[in-house]
């Protein structure tokens, strides 16, 4: 029921972002449908174990880190943090993406200090309620993940690459196995990622070089640095903590 009723959140989450994305109702349809198109995900609010929920919780944290991105506030802040210790809470495999957000909040007040969009004092605040609110998170984190990791709860994750357990397994489970593609499914997966790369190059160029963004451009922009730190996480707790990487 729980996971039932976050779905219908999600689809709350899911249309806000579309509409603050864009004001073109066709592209808001095609951003709605993009992030319902995925099976494999959906399936998971059918199910009782806390994924739909960490979804959903995502879903509601990256609304207001747009929001965030928009009016550089206090309660937008407090908002996109407490959806992410919603999210860690329903399931622990939220903590990646925990950490990558903290980091692009941080990077983008800094930013935003730079330019001068932001004073000192204000910056202040954000970044000490936001080291508050990873420490709560840490926490409240801490004994379970180590408790899971002692009774090796992590044994369906693996270590023979970030490209094979993650990427590749996800595109896998996304098909549920069926081989649409035939045997070259895997340069499908290549095609996919040369594509993530150039739109990662084209909004990192757009927001380091170009001046005055429009709303809808940061957004673009902070979503692929977003990713970025996702992945650059992902893998740097495998190498230091020698965390399997995630796996479907």
């Amino acid at each position: 029921l729980p996971n039932l009723i976050t779905g219908l959140l999600y689809l709350f989450f899911v249309i806000k972002i579309a509409k603050k994305l864009s004001s073109t109702p066709f592209i808001s349809i095609c951003i709605f449908m993009f992030f319902l198109s995925n099976p494999y995900l959906n399936d998971f609010f059918s199910l009782a174990r806390g994924y739909g929920m960490a979804a959903c919780f995502m879903a509601g944290s990256f609304y207001y880190l747009l929001l965030f991105l928009e009016k550089t506030s206090l309660k937008n802040l407090m908002a996109t943090m407490s959806c992410v210790l919603l999210g860690v809470a329903a399931n622990f495999s939220t903590l990646i993406y925990f950490a990558a957000l903290s980091f692009t909040i941080v990077f983008f007040c800094v930013f935003e200090l730079i330019k001068k969009e932001l004073t000192i004092n204000s910056f202040i605040k954000l970044i000490v309620s936001l080291i508050i609110f990873d420490f709560v998170i840490l926490a409240f984190s801490y004994y379970p993940v180590t408790r899971m990791s002692e009774t090796n709860q992590f044994q369906y994750w693996g270590n023979t690459g970030f490209y094979k357990e993650t990427i590749s397994s996800l595109f896998d489970a996304s098909l549920f196995g069926i081989k649409y593609f035939g045997t070259r499914e895997e340069y499908y997966v290549k095609l996919i990622l040369t594509v993530i790369l150039l739109v990662i190059m084209v909004s990192g160029l757009l927001f380091f070089f170009k001046k005055n963004l429009k709303p809808e451009k940061k957004y673009f922009s902070i979503s692929a640095i977003m990713l970025i730190s996702t992945v650059s996480i992902n893998l740097l707790q495998h190498k230091i903590l020698g965390t399997p990487y995630s796996s479907t």
